[in-house]
């Protein structure tokens, strides 16, 4: 893991070794390997360059001087001059055939594969080649790709409730919310991942502290969604989002399915996706890994793998075809692991929800760099929820320019102290970084 600098501390210690290799070198003395990793240190080297002999800076030469290379000793006696790929050699006819020589060596131990400088180290010319131990030095302890953003160098923020409401469980049958979208008018709707696969809208009651549940449309009904994909079990939807069109999608987890319904004319599809581009990362064991999210920007559709993979998927909606995946990791910590819960998208930002990591991360999706993070962590923990277990609850998200909403499924388990009340619960918290 990357340290405020953004350097990886293998790289960083590999650079600060170098760096102290050079300076016994320039004393007349052999580094040490107990210098490195500690005395009589069988350690393996993590770099991937190796530098000939036994491997581990065998007899490191220093500056050459009239094809010699000075080394003091307990003898202090001047040695033979030894190939160094790294450093110049000497000059006049002497030198040049001494470095003919060693350009076929070398040739020979890069096609063994005994030497193979890192791919961000460009070739030398004959002149100005100096300092190439140095430039080696500063390429490891800084990373090839600078471009890289710095893990946690972004904001963080902490998440505060504005607002928490308790959704009445319809028919008082159990609610296991998972997704939320807001729609223009204000309204917002959610859907369980048990016992049906529908919308609802979730209807607030006077003071805010509870709401019901009422279905929205007429779109994903389950016999719609069995015919479409020829299995009568029960699904395991999850997640919403909307295109410009005004059609709704789902995801379903079990199947690795994604449904769209046209409200207008009622017309329910499942997409024909390949996913083979990122088959690997699904679970062949867990039916109950897999899609978790949704979101829909600039002609993306963006689904979230939990858990055993955790991946975004980006999936291009005109040819529907997976274009690509990635990972977009927290600076907080997480005892089980990334797990992706849901997906939003707004105002051209792709909105993560780590329900594990009990934060949310707002993502630039064209260079996947984060640009925020919301930590609600001791919201979810006020909520009184009896888990059992140190696991996350949040499943639903969605953001305007004033608000982020989350919502639990909670699985059945109950709040408070005492009672019977597995009720799922809303909250609305204030963006802060809108102050």
């Amino acid at each position: 893991m990357a340290d405020k600098s953004g350097i990886l501390p293998s790289n960083r210690r590999w650079g600060r070794m170098l760096s102290l290799s050079l300076r016994e070198a320039r004393a007349g003395r052999e580094p040490e390997r107990g210098a490195i990793h500690g005395k009589n240190s069988s350690s393996p080297r993590p770099c991937p360059v190796t530098f000939g002999g036994d491997g581990f800076f065998p007899s490191l030469p220093v500056r050459h001087e009239r094809g010699e290379s000075r080394r003091e000793g307990p003898s202090s006696k001047r040695t033979p001059p030894l190939p160094s790929p790294l450093l110049p050699r000497a000059s006049g006819r002497e030198g040049e055939k001494s470095e003919a020589l060693e350009v076929t060596e070398r040739k020979a131990r890069t096609k063994s594969g005994e030497f193979s400088p890192p791919s961000c180290v460009g070739k030398r010319g004959r002149k100005g080649r100096t300092p190439t131990l140095i430039l080696l030095a500063f390429v490891l302890a800084t990373g090839c790709k600078s471009a890289q953003q710095a893990h946690g160098s972004w904001p963080r923020h902490r998440l505060i409730a504005g607002q928490i409401t308790v959704l009445n469980l319809p028919n008082q049958e159990r609610f296991d919310a998972s997704g939320l979208w807001l729609l223009e008018d204000g309204n917002l709707l959610t859907l369980r991942n048990t016992h049906d696969s529908i919308l609802y809208r979730i209807d607030p009651l006077p003071g805010g502290k509870e709401a019901n549940l009422a279905p929205f449309n007429d779109c994903f009904q389950k016999d719609q969604l069995r015919a479409l994909s020829g299995d009568q079990r029960s699904f395991d939807c999850e997640g919403i989002a909307r295109d410009e069109q005004g059609r709704f999608y789902i995801c379903e987890e079990r199947g690795r399915s994604i449904f769209r319904c046209d409200p207008k004319t009622g017309r329910t599809e499942r997409l024909p996706i390949d996913w083979g581009p990122v088959q690997d990362y699904f679970s062949l064991i867990d039916s109950n890994a897999s899609f978790e999210g949704i979101a829909i920007g600039n002609g993306r559709l963006y689904v979230a793998n939990e858990r055993s993979s955790a991946i975004i998927v980006e999936v291009d909606l005109a040819s529907l075809k997976v274009k690509d995946h990635f990972v977009v990791q927290p600076t907080k910590s997480s005892f089980f692991g990334l797990h992706y819960s849901d997906l939003c998208w707004f105002e051209d930002q792709l909105w993560v929800l780590c329900r594990q990591h009990r934060v949310v991360l707002k993502v630039d999706p064209a260079t996947r760099r984060v640009l925020d993070e919301f930590d609600y962590g001791e919201l979810e923990e006020s909520l009184g929820y009896r888990t059992g277990l140190p696991a996350g609850l949040m499943e639903g998200l969605t953001v305007n320019k004033d608000f982020i909403w989350l919502v639990t499924d909670n699985n059945g388990d109950l709040r408070g102290r005492t009672g019977n009340d597995m009720r799922p619960t809303l909250v609305r918290c204030p963006r802060p970084d809108k102050k």
